[in-house]
């Protein structure tokens, strides 16, 4: 399978589109034993990845259309084994927040407010774990799956003031993805929780905002979540995404062992640990 990796170096709206982003959904692995616990003393000053699921992945509670999910989505357990098998100097940290499954209910109900929680929880563990540490010390890096990766552009986009507690950021079939025509799902939902699209991933060439972390952006071709290869041809994008229930038909249910998964943690690693 084709990936495209769009990376920086330095360190109200259609219906379908909604029950597009609505109906993804995959199934969950059991979670690696190497997992970081926040509130230890100088516990930043070991490597650690923060990892988002994607809808109907866990960990989660407070179901939004079902029940809560305790098990690991398979994109980070997948991500998790190829970085331990690079280093195995890097713990996983899973961020729970709420597991949205396909449903009715309007956006305002659904999305959003999982996206809040996702949002929230990632802050709040991002500053337990880093507590009674220097930004020198902090080795924290963000991994981010489908909805995963919208709750991390969203905290990106809202927390300017902790981005010195960073070092990495991976995003994997993100709705927010933009590069020329090829646009991610959350584009066509008035791009909320985005980083603006011609700053995406921070930062471009002529950007107005510069982050001090490297960060990657990987996208299947055909993916119709994050939209590369569609070019702009929304009605098709969409109606593919609402019909992405089988990963040997929709990319956005590949990622899982993939090129692309390697290769990120390689990254992560490489910032985390050298």
């Amino acid at each position: 399978m084709n990936f495209l990796r769009h990376r920086s170096t330095r360190l109200m709206l259609p219906s379908l589109a909604i029950a597009a982003l609505l109906a993804l959904a995959t199934s969950a692995l059991p979670a690696s034993a190497a997992t970081a616990r926040p509130g230890a003393t100088k516990s930043c000053t070991i490597p650690v990845f923060f990892g988002l699921h994607g809808m109907k992945e866990g960990p989660g509670g407070g179901g939004i259309g079902g029940p809560g999910i305790s098990t690991l989505s398979p994109e980070l357990s997948s991500f998790d084994n190829d970085q331990n098998a690079i280093s195995g100097a890097v713990l996983i940290y899973p961020v729970s927040y709420t597991v949205v499954y396909p449903t009715g209910e309007s956006i305002a109900t659904t999305l959003f407010p999982a996206l809040s929680s996702g949002e929230d929880a990632l802050q709040n563990d991002i500053l337990s774990y880093s507590k009674g540490c220097s930004l020198s010390e902090d080795k924290i890096a963000l991994v981010g799956y489908s909805m995963g990766a919208w709750v991390i552009n969203k905290w990106i986009t809202d927390h300017p003031t902790e981005w010195g507690l960073i070092r990495a950021v991976v995003l994997y079939g993100d709705p927010c993805r933009a590069s020329g025509k090829d646009e991610g799902l959350a584009r066509y939902l008035g791009s909320y929780g985005c980083m603006p699209a011609k700053d995406y991933p921070y930062p471009l060439p002529g950007g107005t905002t510069a982050v001090p972390f490297g960060m990657q952006s990987w996208s299947a071709y055909r993916d119709p979540v994050s939209g590369w290869g569609w070019g702009g041809n929304e009605s098709a994008q969409v109606k593919a995404a609402y019909d992405c229930n089988n990963p040997k038909t929709c990319t956005h249910l590949d990622y899982t062992g993939s090129t692309a998964i390697r290769d990120g943690a390689q990254f992560v690693v490489s910032q985390l640990v050298g």
